[in-house]
């Protein structure tokens, strides 16, 4: 409806006459029944009856620049980058001025890594709305990703000339000055942040954190002083100082009792003050520090007994710890008191992902997209437990309202591609989902994608090598690729060891697959046991039918 409500609003203001009546002409009604039609039948998801009557629309109108914009909305939907960007192009060619086509253009460019093209569009983005922030930051990212470090910091002295300096610019500008190398002039800024904006507590931590992590004690110190010079009640500022002072790396966790223990310090401070803790526990997985972690978040719910936090943080511990059913149901427990906390949700469906549970995944994203409507996320961990359920059918229209919601998340949207690509091979069809996998060449490769491409029939030589830190949370998917490389390969003896290895992340597409390395060891009756497995796990999928119909 929202498409609908731009034709007629677009339209009408272009049609309008400041102070006579609209005048409307024949031809002008119908480009207007023909543009809402248009728009109805991509709702309606009618793709194919949008696109000719857009372009039955270009035939008999050749200047019609809205024709020439939703066709590149529906290819970029479909990832038809060519025609998105030949359409996107039209548009401001006869509509050089107009922001929102010479935004799409840019968009367009970016998710296609043509940072150089992408770059002088939104200089002209700029030139038209002079004020739009976001065509500078987009402007800033272009610059980060060519390294041009000057142009980025002239784009960033521009953003601020529009707006004033603000938190956001200084820390933009010390997160420029630290991805170039710059480390002395990334401390000034932040120097620079605390002393032009001294009331924001989170920016003193913010600064002490980056000096202690480039090896500065004494300049973090500095800062912690200036900090409970301003608010001597500062509770971590002063654990914080005391470790640093004494030099005690190894101090007792425990000594922050009485900061988490305090009923009137926010939740909010308290979960960002263990967050550093947390990610020692993701690489140490030492005992003691579990124990230490679980006591805090113990005083915390003890201080905060209706907040959600405590428990979300004890989710997490237990995930790290490898405490599956635990974190489970220190999630639920949260989400029971407080159900519209985003990232307990993320983190939720984030663990029943990783741990093979599709089925669960499913019905806990589905129910969470009602609180989050407009979060892409949530339909793309939906899409994620119907696939790996061979469920394409409903798996497809729920990655369409992902991508629709997704078009400025690249990451988001390079996973969904490989989804797709994913669905597309599930149902037989090789070539499209080739297609989507030759899309993303070029692309940054998180090891979820690699896998992805693999499981879709993409080739890739073994062994499929972990290649990043998320490779911590796609550990099972990682497992899964592997194993199916290796039996496509025909190295069984291999595949079965891998798939072996990974049953505990199990999903029910990798019961099948595991099913059909058996099958082909000529163990028939492992086979059906695994395909039965696979089936009481939930998967409907019509490849796996067929082949438990044989036995």
């Amino acid at each position: 409806m929202k498409i609908i409500w731009f034709c007629l609003s677009f339209l009408s203001l272009s049609l309008a006459v400041v102070g006579q009546p609209v005048q409307v002409s024949a031809n002008d009604l119908l480009v207007e029944a023909a543009l809402i039609e248009g728009a109805k039948e991509k709702f309606l998801r009618n793709t194919d009856k949008a696109v000719a009557i857009y372009q039955k629309l270009l035939k008999d109108y050749p200047s019609n620049d809205l024709a020439d914009y939703y066709l590149a909305l529906i290819y970029q939907d479909s990832a038809q980058w060519e025609k998105a960007i030949s359409y996107a192009l039209s548009a401001t060619k006869k509509s050089p001025d107009n922001r929102w086509f010479q935004q799409k253009l840019a968009d367009l460019y970016m998710q296609n890594s043509q940072f150089n093209l992408a770059i002088l569009v939104l200089q002209k983005c700029i030139t038209l709305d002079p004020k739009g922030v976001d065509f500078y930051k987009s402007l800033i990212v272009c610059h980060q990703k060519a390294s041009d470090w000057n142009e980025a910091f002239k784009v960033l002295d521009l953003l601020e000339a529009a707006w004033g300096i603000s938190p956001e610019t200084i820390i933009q500008r010390q997160q420029l000055f630290h991805l170039s190398g710059n480390i002395p002039k990334a401390k000034k800024e932040l120097i620079n942040l605390i002393s032009l904006f001294p009331s924001e507590e989170r920016h003193f931590y913010l600064a002490s954190d980056y000096f202690i992590k480039h090896n500065d004690p004494e300049g973090a110190s500095k800062i912690l002083k200036q900090l409970l010079f301003l608010q001597p009640d500062a509770s971590r500022a002063k654990f914080e100082l005391s470790q640093l002072e004494n030099n005690s790396t190894t101090t007792s966790l425990l000594a922050l009792n009485s900061f988490f223990s305090d009923n009137q310090i926010d939740t909010e401070k308290k979960r960002a003050r263990l967050m550093p803790e947390m990610d020692k526990l993701l690489i140490s997985k030492e005992v003691s520090l579990k124990e230490q972690l679980l006591v805090l978040c113990a005083s915390m719910e003890a201080a905060h007994p209706s907040d959600a936090t405590p428990l979300a943080l004890q989710a997490e511990i237990y995930r790290i710890m490898g405490v599956v059913d635990t974190a489970v149901m220190k999630y639920k427990a949260a989400l029971k008191k407080e159900e519209s906390i985003f990232f307990i949700w993320e983190n939720y469906l984030h663990l029943l992902w990783t741990t093979g549970q599709s089925v669960s995944l499913t019905k806990e994203a589905l129910f969470a997209w009602d609180i989050f409507p407009n979060n892409p996320k949530i339909p793309f961990f939906a899409v994620y437990g119907y696939l790996f359920q061979g469920k394409t059918a409903e798996a497809l229209p729920l990655m369409e309202e992902a991508f629709l919601q997704s078009s400025k998340d690249e990451q988001l949207t390079n996973h969904l591609m490989a989804l797709k690509a994913l669905s597309l091979s599930l149902q037989g069809e090789k070539v499209a989902a080739d297609d989507i996998i030759l899309s993303l060449k070029g692309k940054d490769k998180k090891s979820y994608l690699w896998a992805l491409q693999i499981l879709s029939g993409g080739e890739m030589p073994l062994p499929l090598t972990n290649i990043g830190p998320d490779d911590m949370y796609n550990e099972a998917l990682v497992m899964h690729a592997k194993a199916f490389a290796a039996f496509k390969a025909n190295q069984l003896d291999v595949a079965l060891k891998l798939f072996d290895e990974g049953e505990k992340w199990g999903t029910p597409l990798f019961f099948e697959h595991w099913g059909d390395a058996f099958l082909s060891a000529n163990d028939k009756l492992k086979a059906e046991n695994t395909y039965k497995k696979s089936l009481e796990l939930g998967n409907t999928g019509k490849s796996l039918a067929l082949k438990l119909s044989k036995f």
